[in-house]
């Protein structure tokens, strides 16, 4: 590619945009059609009641961006703007650019760059399709000269001959595109793929322009080792026996959850910070959900369950950087609990009606449990505190566990 020429064409290209598009047919829609930008900012007064702060030039440049895009998106106002006078002024180059951006719509695009080349020119990839794509972009060029790779979110024309960016040049040096498909279905939408994905952002663009504005939180180091990305799957257990966790697990119990706690192995204690690996087993849904801090965490804590004879797949369903979870919560308002059990395994003062009663009643009657014998009630009740009756109701309750899984 001769860089330098096609350098001049692009720059050709955008002093006719200039005038074709922000002179022209973003002029005639403030005009003619004023409801996209009544929409735009009654959704921006609601993402800034959750918290999300917009300065002066960002919310313009936000605007002017989202503006293109109703635009020049499939089916856009381009349509309905080549049946009038103000299209009809336009001549040469004008008129040529706007015929090639209808022919040829817009879209939001999550691109990484994988080659810089001279006079600006990048080789990107598109992160959702899989495409790479020649661009030309000073802006994108220079910030990856300066800050090294990223994921940029931006709105893509073509010119012809490469790919140009209009509006707003969005980074996310804390994001992965993971962290995007979990941004997604916090939006209540299910994503079963790249292609979903990019449905999405070119359906409702104006959450993930507000992203963009919150995603100055830094990826969280833990333990100045590992990136704290919460994981997290869930796998439904047929056959299932409390006694395959033992000696590789700690288990505790309450209100018909098991929590299983991976033993420390060679030293790391994977149950701990900075990982805090640990699985729940649900009883009555039979699901069985793995959660860990860190990716060290989630393939410790699975292998320990491949050794105890259950076998599921070591990447997770949810990985998620903690960055990525402030943000969303600010631009949708919704809470994110990491630890959907844990409030109850919080620990308290014991007593004898307390969890730590229970799950050292039940961890003096394992033994007998895994071995097919009745436990001493009379033993545990003196032990722990609690009567005879309810030490031998929990043994019950355990064999009726088990008898089920």
């Amino acid at each position: 590619m001769d860089t330098k020429a096609t350098q001049d064409f692009c720059e050709q290209v955008a002093a006719a945009s200039k005038r074709a598009v922000d002179n022209g047919i973003l002029a005639w829609m403030d005009e003619r059609h004023p409801r996209e930008a009544k929409d735009f900012f009654r959704a921006v007064a609601t993402y800034t009641k959750r918290g999300v702060t917009l300065d002066e030039p960002a919310l313009h440049a936000l605007f002017v961006t989202y503006q293109g895009w109703q635009a020049f998106r499939p089916g856009g106002l381009v349509t309905k703007y080549v049946k009038t006078a103000d299209y009809a002024r336009f001549t040469g180059q004008e008129r040529a650019v706007l015929e090639r951006y209808e022919m040829a719509p817009w879209s939001f695009r999550l691109l990484h760059v994988v080659a810089a080349h001279s006079h600006d020119m990048l080789t990107v990839l598109d992160v959702l399709s899989g495409e790479e794509i020649p661009l030309y972009s000073k802006g994108i060029s220079e910030g990856h000269a300066e800050s090294g790779p990223r994921l940029w979110m931006v709105l893509v024309s073509h010119n012809g001959r490469c790919a140009q960016t209009y509006g707003a040049l969005m980074s996310f040096p804390a994001y992965d595109v993971e962290d995007f498909y979990y941004f997604g279905s916090e939006l209540g939408v299910s994503l079963d793929g790249p292609a979903a994905l990019s449905r999405l952002i070119n359906r409702q663009p104006i959450p993930f322009l507000m992203l963009y504005m919150v995603s100055d939180i830094p990826r969280v180091r833990l333990g100045g080792e590992f990136d704290f990305v919460w994981q997290q799957s869930v796998d439904a257990i047929e056959d299932f026996a409390l006694s395959q966790l033992e000696p590789r697990f700690t288990l505790s119990w309450n209100r018909n959850v098991f929590r299983a706690v991976p033993a420390p192995v060679a030293g790391t204690d994977w149950g701990a910070f900075p990982h805090k690996a640990q699985a729940y087993f649900n009883e009555r849904s039979g699901e069985l959900l793995r959660i860990a801090q860190t990716e060290a965490g989630f393939e410790a804590l699975t292998a320990a369950l491949a050794d105890c004879g259950i076998v599921l797949d070591d990447l997770s369903e949810v990985a998620v950087s903690m960055g990525m979870v402030v943000a969303a919560t600010r631009v949708t308002g919704k809470k994110f609990r990491l630890d959907p059990y844990e409030s109850l395994f919080e620990v308290k003062q014991p007593d004898s009606s307390g969890l730590d009663v229970v799950n050292k009643a039940l961890r003096l009657m394992m033994d007998d449990v895994n071995a097919g014998t009745v436990p001493d009630f009379e033993a545990v009740a003196r032990e722990t505190g609690l009567d005879v009756d309810e030490c031998e109701r929990i043994y019950r309750q355990i064999l009726g566990i088990l008898d089920r899984h």
